[in-house]
């Protein structure tokens, strides 16, 4: 009975290094793939996605080609803009929180990050990712961008600042994408938008013959200015009851 023991406690220790050997070899398929087939594959299944339009493939290669090289900081950039194109904000966020930790002064990371902020209505965030882009780029449409965020953090002071610095310039700095009332979309000169963007604020502190002068200096930079048109006319409207209400003698008199 005691020889049958041993037996089996010497046929358990001899089988231990063969079993634990056989579960490597099952559980380990970067032995028969190396990291970097591996990495190649999905780079393959990647580019496939992209080509087929497939975002939600792409992201899920990303992840696994920076798991498989951590080193190859790019991927993230390109992982941010893939979340970015779908609308997926909360994700460029984090993401680019991540990458921006490493490389703070990445102008494309810092833009989709600011936008991205700008869009889940975290102003007070991207108005600061926006001043350190300016700082970076010194271009002109991101100190619109700034100019604003300010506007609509009621920061109108800074705004007003902003706009001033914009028309300064010598030359009209490029275009800027405005949205309509209507929900559509227009290109216009960024020195249009700039007065544009200063008549409203005339309008929203009671200055609408200040409000008119700067639409008017709008539509004479770009005629078809949709949001400037309506804008003007609103102001005309408001400047009537404030002159009828000016001519009116009080009862005092």
């Amino acid at each position: 009975m005691k020889q049958n023991i041993l037996f089996l406690l010497l046929y358990a220790i001899i089988s231990l290094p063969a079993i634990a050997q056989k579960n490597k070899t099952v559980s380990s398929p970067t032995s028969a793939f190396p990291r970097d087939s591996l990495f190649a594959l999905q780079e393959k299944i990647y580019n496939a996605a992209i080509r087929y339009n497939d975002l939600k493939a792409a992201q899920h290669a990303l992840y696994a080609m920076i798991a498989l090289q951590p080193g190859r900081t790019g991927l993230k950039d390109t992982l941010a803009y893939l979340y970015y194109n779908e609308g997926n904000y909360v994700q460029v966020v984090l993401l680019g929180k991540d990458i921006l930790s490493a490389k703070p002064d990445n102008p494309e990371i810092l833009e989709l990050v600011a936008v991205s902020q700008q869009n889940l209505g975290l102003l007070k965030d991207a108005l600061e990712n926006f001043e350190k882009l300016y700082n970076i780029t010194q271009n002109a449409v991101h100190r619109y961008n700034i100019a604003s965020l300010q506007y609509m953090l009621k920061r109108y002071g800074e705004c007003s600042e902003s706009l001033n610095a914009i028309l300064g310039l010598p030359d009209n700095p490029g275009n800027v994408t405005i949205s309509t009332s209507t929900g559509e979309s227009q290109q216009v000169p960024l020195k249009a938008a700039a007065f544009n963007m200063r008549g409203v604020i005339a309008l929203e502190i009671g200055q609408p013959e200040v409000a008119i002068q700067n639409f008017q200096k709008a539509l004479e930079l770009f005629p078809d200015f949709v949001l400037a048109k309506g804008n003007l006319e609103k102001a005309r409207a408001e400047k009537i009851p404030s002159e009828q209400k000016k001519q009116t003698p009080s009862k005092g008199q």
